[in-house]
């Protein structure tokens, strides 16, 4: 019930702002244009990596190790106290090389257009986000989800207000929705700085870090390389297509991101779940949970496709013809969760290198399909060489845990017997957004029920009767 709590309060805390940040859309396109809209994701793109090199990824340990130190709470705080001390040290020694060389930075992403001003205050974004995500860890591993809530609600209403403030009445523009997102990410840190300085203390041992340094280094080639699979093409995109048409990538991505928000969010539940409990309890009712979740992902899968014509017009009309876009995008993330949870095994025996040859390789192959084919197929391209990037990633994560932890069977064909089902349903659904397309999630809700609940029911209620 935990794990289903915290996920539930996950996706809420995820699912406020991306739905503002989507109903703003419309607001924002009505200030600037696509190009502009365009450099905005650039930004954001940029801030991904940034925060990276900035943190060292440096809060991940707080996942591993805060709970070492759960005896001895003087320890605990010690050891996040200096955590922070050497992140901040090494935030500042990267701004000062993002300053030094910015204007770099903007011929490398093709920013030229924009002031030295707007894009250091874009990218500024990266290290107040940077530290916002080191409090944030304190509260996820504690499982405090609801404070986590509160941050980001916190943060959504100060986004809106300004964003509505900046552009309607002082016609800033690009320059008033990246101050607007600055803001909001101050506001969210403070609050977390606040709630949870009780976690910090006046003292320093840096005897305590270095085993979490070591661990959290060792986690940037993952890192760096997860965020290739999705970025890469962005960056690749800015080379050879007009940034209007990287702005419609961007739109089509935030739809995608529906889907995403729900996997994503069950993780971060899930993660914490995994690493507080035994590995081989917990693998003994997993099989049963993927099939399960997984079902319930390609429900949405299916109800998006349903509506993605409907979304993208309501954004801007025209773009209902990139409709299809969003569903090949929205399969990846479904790929993205099932690797999930195998990489959480690798991560809770500390097998970090093999998480890190699972991201490199489907990195990797992202970025040559990608060089490949975008010059040719422009954003088309983008979406379909990155959902094949996950599904390989996928592949040899199953690989490797297959080959590592004999006692988890990973339900191998009964995943893949939905995503058949699933497929066959999404082409028939959308080619028919009406009344039969209604009628095929329908099926499918139908299908998921007798197979997934009323099966397991009455198997459940047979062990009763025993």
């Amino acid at each position: 019930m935990t794990l289903l709590r915290n996920s539930s309060i996950y996706l809420l805390t995820s699912l406020i702002p991306s739905a503002v940040g989507f109903l703003l859309m419309p607001f924002y396109l009505s200030y600037i244009t696509l190009e502009e809209f365009g450099y905005f994701s650039v930004l954001l793109m940029i801030n991904t990596f940034l925060t990276i090199f900035a943190t060292m990824q440096l809060h991940s340990s707080i996942v591993k190790f805060f709970l070492v130190y759960k005896n001895d709470k003087f320890k605990q705080k010690q050891y996040l106290t200096s955590l922070l001390v050497v992140s901040v040290v090494i935030s500042m020694i990267f701004l000062s090389f993002v300053y030094c060389f910015l204007d770099e930075i903007k011929v490398l992403f093709e920013l030229e257009k924009l002031s030295n001003e707007l894009v250091l205050l874009g990218l500024l974004i990266a290290f107040v986000n940077g530290f916002k995500v080191f409090y944030e860890s304190i509260n996820r591993i504690l499982q405090h989800v609801k404070d986590v809530l509160v941050s980001n609600v916190l943060a959504t209403i100060v986004l809106v207000g300004c964003t509505y403030s900046f552009l309607k009445y002082y016609d800033m523009n690009l320059y008033g929705i990246v101050l607007a997102t600055l803001i909001s990410s101050i506001v969210a840190l403070f609050y977390y700085i606040i709630i949870n300085k009780k976690y910090f203390v006046l003292s320093i041992d840096f005897k305590l870090i270095k085993e979490p340094i070591k661990f959290a280094i060792g986690l940037i080639p993952h890192t760096l390389s997860k965020n290739i699979y999705v970025l890469a093409d962005r960056f690749i995109l800015i080379k050879f297509v007009s940034m209007s048409d990287v702005g419609i990538y961007a739109i089509i991505d935030k739809v995608a991101n529906i889907l995403k928000l729900m996997t994503s969010n069950f993780g971060k539940a899930f993660t914490p779940f995994f690493m507080t409990n035994n590995s081989n309890t917990v693998s003994m009712n997993l099989s049963q949970m993927i099939v399960i979740t997984n079902y319930i992902f390609l429900g949405f899968l299916l109800g998006l496709t349903l509506f993605s014509k409907l979304i993208l017009g309501f954004i801007q009309d025209g773009l209902e013809i990139y409709a299809y876009l969003t569903v090949v995008l929205s399969t990846a993330f479904i790929f993205k969760n099932l690797e999930m949870y195998l990489t959480n095994f690798l991560l809770d025996n500390k097998q970090t290198k093999y998480i890190s040859i699972i991201s490199f390789s489907a990195a990797i192959l992202n970025i040559v399909l990608n060089l490949s084919f975008i010059p040719i197929y422009g954003i088309v391209a983008a979406t379909i060489t990155t959902t094949i990037s996950y599904f390989i990633g996928f592949i040899v994560a199953y690989y490797y845990v297959d080959r590592k932890f004999k006692y988890f069977e990973f339900p191998f064909f009964k995943v893949s017997l939905d995503f058949l089902f699933v497929g066959i349903l999404v082409l028939l659904t959308y080619f028919y957004q009406n009344l039969y397309g209604l009628g095929f999630l329908m099926l499918y809700l139908g299908y998921g029920y007798f197979k997934y609940f009323y099966i397991l029911k009455e198997k459940l209620l047979k062990r009763l009767k025993r």
